[in-house]
């Protein structure tokens, strides 16, 4: 049985809670990048920010809040491969420290 009715909600609670897993996540890498002074995680840490303000913005769109933005009216194939960036240059970033200070 489909339920069209609300799976286009539901897309849109799962957009904004992982928007919010992404803000923390990136908070506990700017906490990091700050404590050890690393550009590094400090930079990984924006990306992140940018990618949860981006995946709220898609659970917004998706929920019908805000109707006036076209932001994410893209393909879902595009979100993906948006999330996917971030995610890895995010990683990317993080291991690099890591391995610049022998951990």
């Amino acid at each position: 049985m489909k339920d069209r009715g609300v799976q286009r909600e539901r897309t849109g609670l799962a957009w904004s809670r992982t928007s919010f897993l992404t803000v923390f996540v990136a908070l506990l890498l700017l906490r990091l990048g700050l404590r050890r002074m690393s550009t590094a995680d400090i930079a990984a840490g924006l990306v992140l920010s940018l990618l949860a303000a981006f995946m709220f913005m898609c659970g917004n769109d998706r929920l019908g809040w805000n109707r006036t933005t076209d932001l994410c009216a893209q393909t879902d194939r595009a979100r993906q491969l948006t999330v996917t960036c971030a995610v890895a240059l995010a990683a990317t970033l993080h291991v690099l420290d890591l391995w610049r200070h022998g951990l």
